[in-house]
This record gives C-alpha cells, structure tokens and sequence, in this order.
C-alpha cells in the first residue's frame, strides 16, 4: 500500500510532518472528512460527498472554498488512479483553548491511497456485525456529519472486534437500530427493503440515498 497527501496547495509524501503541534484537527478532532473511492482518476459520486462535507464544515462554523478543495482533489486522484480518497477540513491552527479563534485559517488534507477497503470475497460471504453496548444520541449535533471526532465509532468498533465481530450496531436512546460504526444499515423483511429513518440519530449516507433512490 502507498499514497500520497496534499496539503493546503502542498504534495508529498504521507509520512512528512505537516501540521503544527496547534491544529485543531489534532487537538480537538475540530473539523469534518468525506471518503470515498477512485476509479480511473475519477473521485466517485464526488458532488454528494461535497455537499456533506458543506453541510458538516456549516455545522462547525468552518469556511471551505470548493476551489481549493477540488484542486487537492483533482491533482491527488490523478496521480492515485485507483484506490480510496480521504478529504478532511479542519479548522487549523489556533491558541490554545476550546473557543476557536475568528482567524484561524482552515487546513485542507487530501489523501490518496491505491488500496481497496473491501476485498471482493467480502460481497460474497458478508460479514458479523452484533449490537454496540452503549447508544448513539439522535440529538447531537454531530451525529449527522462526518467529525473527525471519531471516539464512539472507534469504541464501538472495538467492542464488536472483541465480540469477534466485522461491525458494531448502534441502537439509539429508545432502543431503535440506528447504524454501524462505518455504515449505514437496510433489512430485508417480507421482501422488502427499510433502512432506519434519519430521526433515529445516523448519518446521511451516500449509498444509502442511492439505495433508496
């Protein structure tokens, strides 16, 4: 596996120290990120993942330029070809503290790397997945965007690896599945497809609107 990260208009390799020990990304897991796949040099479905990225950099109050954005983007996938694409904003470095300063100056990672997270054999034989011990909380504000504050979905995926699990189910609050650690979740009943409704408390997946489209 190899790759290569592009960092606010700078590329190079993933192992090269690119932040500031005051990045917020870093201290506080203070920004959003979208991954998603590469075919051809191509970012799939990228204006989807765009439009949640927006929605989770207005959450936070960051300010995002989609030019900026889409030249890491572009000169990454090109260069990858075929693999996985990560895109996170964060909103850079500022002072110490948890009030993030009016001026600090968004940072923009883009990732590229020329590996396949899901092995063909895996569509064919499905995975375990068991239920999450703790719930998901359908009132946060970050339930519905993709934080780089990852701690539940690392904690649950944890606890289902212990379980000798692939995947961890959250319920919510009022005990109703909400979604997996890195997935949205469909059962198939009396030959038809449901998916729990964004009320419960889960994030608006890509594929998920497809499926449902």
């Amino acid at each position: 596996m190899s790759g290569i990260a592009w960092v606010n208009g700078e590329i190079g390799e993933l192992t090269h120290p690119w932040f500031g020990v005051l990045e917020r990304g870093v201290l506080y897991g203070d920004g959003v990120f979208e991954t998603l796949r590469l075919r051809d040099g191509l970012p799939q479905d990228w204006d989807e993942h765009w439009r949640r990225l927006c929605q989770g950099c207005s959450v936070l109050k960051i300010h995002c330029s989609r030019d900026n954005v889409e030249a890491g983007v572009s000169e990454v996938a090109e260069r990858i070809g075929n693999g996985v694409l990560r895109v996170t904003v964060s909103r850079g470095e500022s002072p110490r503290g948890l009030l993030p300063h009016p001026d600090s100056r968004p940072t923009v990672v883009v990732v590229g790397q020329d590996e396949d997270p899901y092995p063909s054999d895996l569509y064919e034989r499905g995975i375990h997945a068991c239920l999450i011990s703790f719930p998901r909380n359908p009132h946060s504000p970050l339930v519905r965007i993709k934080s780089l504050n990852c701690l539940e979905n690392i904690l649950g995926r944890m606890e289902a690896a212990a379980a000798g699990a692939q995947e961890g189910i959250f319920c919510n609050i009022w005990g109703e599945v909400a979604e997996g650690t890195t997935s949205n979740v469909f059962f198939v009943i009396k030959e038809r497809i449901v998916t729990p409704s964004l009320d419960c408390g889960l994030l608006a997946g890509i594929m998920r609107a497809k499926v449902i489209s």
